[in-house]
C-alpha cells in the first residue's frame, strides 16, 4: 500500500486544492504559454479582476506559477509562467488528464478482459489491438522515477557536480547561481568532448568579479569577457537572459530544477532531482523556449560595445 510522506502532505493538499477551483486551474493552464503582467489580463481570461488577483497570488504562493522577466520584440516584459514544480505538474498530469479521461472506456474494457483472469497479456495486447484500443503503460515506483530533494544549497551543488562527473554525451545548464565548483566541473567535461550548453542569468553574469577593475586599452573587452563570463573561453555554448528557475539536463535523463520561493526569488530554497526520460524530454523543450530569447553576447560586453 502506498504511504505518503507526512511532510509533503501539507503541500500536496495546497496544490491539489487551488487547482481544484476552476478560475484558478483556466489561469494555471494559460501560464504554460505566460500570462503577461498587464491590468487587462484577467478580461482576457473572463474572470473578475479581484478573481484574477486572489487566485494569481494563490497560485504563486503554493509555488505553481512564478513571475519573470523576459525580451519580446517590444522590449523587456514582466509574465507569469509556470515554476519548475509547476512545469513539471503541467506536463506530467493536468496535460495528459483530459485524455485520460477520454480514454478511460478504453481502460475500463482492458480491466474487464484482465480480471476475467481468461486471457494472457499477449492475448489481451491482441484484442486490444484488433478492436483500436492501445494501452497507455508507465513505469511507475521505479529507481529511475524516484525523486529527490535538496534541501540546502551545498546539496544542490553536490548533486549537480556527481550528475556532471557522470554525463557521456550532454549536459544542459540555465542557472541563476554562480558556483566555482559547478563552473570547473562543466569545463573539464567540455574539454574532455561532452557536449555543455549553459543560459546564464544576466544578473549572475553582471555580479560576477564584480569588483574587479579593468585596464583600459585595447584588449579591454577581451578582459572584459574574462572576468565577467565563468564560463570563458571553454568551449561551451552560452546564452545570456533573464532565468526564473535553475534546470538541468544530463544526458536526456538525469533531470534537476530549482523550487523558487515566491516570497525572495533572489535565493536558492530548494531543488528537485530524478532520472525520467519524459520530463528530461519536456525541460529541454522548456529549455529551448528560453534559449530563443537569450542573447548571444554577455551583458557586460554588450554594454561595454555601446559605450564605445
Amino acid at each position: 500500500m502506498g504511504k505518503v510522506d507526512g511532510s509533503y502532505l501539507g503541500s500536496m493538499i495546497d496544490i491539489l486544492s487551488i487547482l481544484s477551483k476552476p478560475d484558478a486551474l483556466s489561469i494555471f493552464i494559460l501560464a504554460q504559454d505566460g500570462i503577461p503582467s498587464e491590468i487587462e489580463s484577467h478580461s482576457k481570461i473572463g474572470i473578475t479582476q479581484k478573481q484574477y488577483y486572489t487566485r494569481l497570488h494563490q497560485l504563486v504562493d503554493s509555488g505553481l506559477i512564478t513571475k519573470t522577466t523576459t525580451k519580446k520584440q517590444r522590449g523587456l516584459q514582466k509574465q507569469y509562467i509556470h515554476s519548475g514544480l509547476g512545469n513539471m505538474i503541467y506536463k506530467n498530469y493536468v496535460q495528459n488528464l483530459p485524455h485520460t479521461i477520454k480514454d478511460s472506456k478504453e481502460l475500463e474494457i482492458l480491466e474487464v478482459l484482465k480480471s476475467s483472469k481468461k486471457f494472457d497479456d499477449a492475448e489481451i495486447t491482441k484484442i486490444a489491438s484488433k478492436i483500436g484500443i492501445h494501452e497507455k503503460t508507465t513505469t511507475t515506483n521505479t529507481k529511475d522515477d524516484t525523486f529527490f530533494i535538496a534541501a540546502k544549497y551545498n546539496e544542490m551543488s553536490q548533486i549537480i557536480i556527481d550528475a556532471i562527473n557522470d554525463a557521456t554525451k550532454e549536459i544542459i545548464l540555465a542557472s541563476r547561481f554562480s558556483d566555482e565548483s559547478i563552473i570547473g566541473a562543466m569545463i573539464k567535461k567540455a574539454q574532455r568532448g561532452v557536449s555543455v550548453t549553459v543560459l546564464a542569468d544576466e544578473s549572475m553574469v553582471k555580479n560576477y568579479n564584480k569588483n574587479e577593475k579593468i585596464k583600459n586599452d585595447k584588449n579591454k573587452k577581451e578582459r572584459i569577457q574574462i572576468v565577467s563570463d565563468p564560463f570563458y573561453p571553454a568551449k561551451i555554448k552560452r546564452k545570456y537572459g533573464n532565468i526564473p528557475f535553475c534546470i538541468l539536463i544530463v544526458d536526456q535523463k538525469f533531470v534537476g530544477w530549482e523550487l523558487v520561493d515566491s516570497s525572495d526569488v533572489t535565493k536558492f530554497d530548494k531543488a528537485m532531482f530524478c532520472y525520467n526520460f519524459m520530463l528530461a524530454k519536456d525541460m529541454i523543450e522548456t529549455f529551448s523556449g528560453w534559449w530563443k530569447l537569450a542573447r548571444e553576447e554577455s551583458p557586460i560586453v554588450q554594454k561595454m560595445s555601446k559605450k564605445t
